[in-house]
């Protein structure tokens, strides 16, 4: 099922069945609250993220319009 969900998404639509299997198995489910910072701009990260559902708003230091 989760193969079938990242399969709708156009990055992903063209990868063979087992690639997507790979990356499901690796994906995990969090859950953040309105105003949490998940990353800042510069920061190592060994993640991706997919929002599943809700918003995102990417703002760039010192900037508070969302881009």
């Amino acid at each position: 099922m989760l193969e079938q969900q990242l399969r709708a998404i156009p990055f992903f639509r063209n990868l063979p069945t087992e690639a997507l299997e790979a990356i499901a198995d690796r994906l995990k489910l969090e859950t953040f609250p309105p105003g949490h910072v998940v990353f800042r701009k510069g920061e190592p990260s060994g993640s991706m993220y997919l929002v599943r559902s809700g918003q995102v708003d990417v703002v760039l230091e010192g900037d508070l319009t969302p881009h």
